[in-house]
């Protein structure tokens, strides 16, 4: 049988012409500029090996951060009652077992140290001020009611809400926000948290335009501080549900503006549109919620791209929603 070199050459040049479309498709990333040191502290294995009420105690006196935090005040709170639930609470056999299989699932430290040098490097590069906090993770199986808690000097962590859809347990919230408990939406989450320290806002203007910019301003920083996250993770949305929205958004913005819903007010309005929902059912049934949020970042975006002079701490600081909106001109043309 002939073999047909003609064929194979083809299939070697399809072969080098998609590797270089992959790789002219990734974000650039710049460099670190000055890594900064990161403290992470593995809490919830001094947890699970606590084995009296008095090692509880001292557990509880010594780490005020995930006391203060994830229980209350930690000069009022350490009693026999609160020491005596958390002794029994981490000595549960179901929770230990919880908890193995959420340590082979975030068992690489490093990896994850590295992962919160980055962010909060360039959180520091853009906020001279940041002083990073230390990290502190835990497995609380869901019983604080919290996955993420942040102070000026500590973050915590509870990464048994991040496992994915293959857990044993997942948290009691909506099938759609579910789908953010996940390993990849860990760090954008918390880097959303971080956006609210520097996140200004105009307390009297209750318009729907001001929501949108402040969460536009979120989702920017995020973009900035994580430059190699996929859009739809900073969002927060499908591939295929950011995809219908870039597709549609000539659509979207003349329902906006139809309806003049930018300078809207009522509370039911902003949360059709802005608040967490599974989908705007308000333009359609196949549109994602939070879709003002998602408008509200692409509206920062050009402004940012008009006035490259402006740093993202001065776009952070700024509380004039209606000067980034009339200073971007973003108007999505009509498709033809």
């Amino acid at each position: 049988m002939k073999f047909d070199y003609t064929k194979l050459l083809l299939i070697i040049c399809v072969f080098f012409l998609l590797l270089s479309c992959n790789e002219g498709s990734k974000k650039e990333v710049p460099p670190l500029k000055n890594p900064v040191q990161v403290k992470l502290i593995r809490l919830e294995k001094q947890l699970f090996s606590l084995k009296s009420k008095e090692e509880t105690r001292t557990f509880l006196t010594n780490t005020p951060a995930f006391t203060r935090l994830y229980i209350g005040d930690e000069d009022s709170i350490i009693d026999d009652q609160v020491t005596d639930f958390m002794y029994q609470f981490y000595s549960n056999p179901a929770l230990k077992e919880f908890y193995r299989y959420t340590d082979s699932s975030f068992s690489d430290t490093a990896a994850l140290r590295e992962s919160f040098v980055d962010l909060f490097s360039r959180v520091k590069e853009n906020f001279p001020e940041f002083q990073p906090p230390t990290v502190y993770t835990v497995v609380t199986g869901f019983r604080f009611d919290k996955d993420i808690a942040i102070s000026d000097s500590a973050l915590v962590v509870s990464i048994d809400y991040f496992l994915g859809s293959k857990a044993p347990f997942r948290p009691n919230h909506y099938d759609y926000f579910l789908k953010r408990y996940d390993k990849p939406y860990m760090l954008p989450m918390i880097g959303l948290a971080l956006s609210t320290k520097y996140n200004r806002t105009n307390e009297s203007d209750k318009t729907m335009l001001a929501s949108m910019i402040y969460y536009g301003k979120a989702h920017y920083f995020l973009e900035k501080t994580m430059p190699a996250l996929e859009d739809s993770l900073n969002i927060m949305y499908s591939e295929k549900e950011l995809k219908s929205a870039q597709e549609n958004l000539s659509t979207i913005w003349a329902h906006f503006v139809e309806r003049k819903l930018l300078y809207e007010t009522s509370h039911k309005a902003l949360e059709n549109y802005v608040g967490e929902s599974p989908a705007t059912n308000e333009i359609s049934k196949e549109a994602p919620g939070r879709i003002g949020r998602w408008l509200g970042w692409l509206i920062v975006k050009e402004y940012m791209a008009k006035h490259p002079e402006v740093t993202l701490k001065q776009l952070m600081e700024q509380t004039d929603a209606q000067k980034i909106f009339k200073e971007s001109g973003f108007r999505p043309e009509k498709k033809k």
